[in-house]
């Protein structure tokens, strides 16, 4: 390979996509003291599966009503709010990934706000005993989580491609990309 083809890059965590998942892991990693880079095949914020979604973000009724404003229901709580996850997934669903989500989805969602993500309202949905859905969009979403990623200073490689994880002694210890619009290679220590 000619090196005039390939860019070299270094970091200690890669983040591969750059949506809503990609976007809040990298301001998680970047409250720490790790070096953070996001690689993504598109232009960040205006590509993927997040931006074009119409969404609803369930919280406990409880919450809705006391953190959002909405009308809600004060005897509904986690518990609550866990047994009808569990009850409408057939009791197949993985308990402790239930109970995170029912405790922690008000604090997340409440964050996006703060952050500055758009409310439209709420709704009751199919399988819930109670209002929970707070609406939103994909791209007020990722508007809030851009001024989150800029306050943050985190790094990103637009419109590439990562292809190829590289380990040794079965550790992920970096990545090969190929740079879209110019077919060059990128590699990620």
């Amino acid at each position: 390979m000619n090196k005039a083809n390939r860019k070299m890059m270094e970091t200690d965590v890669l983040i591969v996509g750059s949506e809503g998942a990609g976007s809040r892991a990298a301001i998680e990693i970047a409250k720490t003291d790790m070096k953070v880079l996001v690689v993504t095949k598109g232009i960040y914020t205006r590509c993927g599966a997040t931006l074009t979604a119409d969404m609803d973000m369930d919280v406990p009724s409880r919450d809705l009503k006391q953190v959002f404003g909405f009308p809600g229901v004060l005897e509904d709580d986690e518990e609550s709010f866990c047994r009808d996850m569990f009850e409408e997934g057939k009791y197949m669903n993985n308990e402790e990934v239930v109970w995170a989500h029912c405790s922690n989805a008000t604090k997340y969602v409440k964050e996006l706000v703060d952050w500055g993500m758009k409310v439209e309202g709420c709704k009751q949905s199919a399988g819930h005993r109670f209002p929970r859905g707070i609406l939103s969009t994909g791209r007020s979403m990722m508007e809030a989580l851009k001024r989150e990623v800029k306050r943050h200073k985190i790094d990103f490689v637009e419109n590439t491609m990562v292809t190829n994880l590289l380990t040794k002694n079965g550790r992920v210890v970096g990545a090969v990309g190929i740079e879209l619009p110019t077919g060059d290679f990128l590699v990620v220590k």
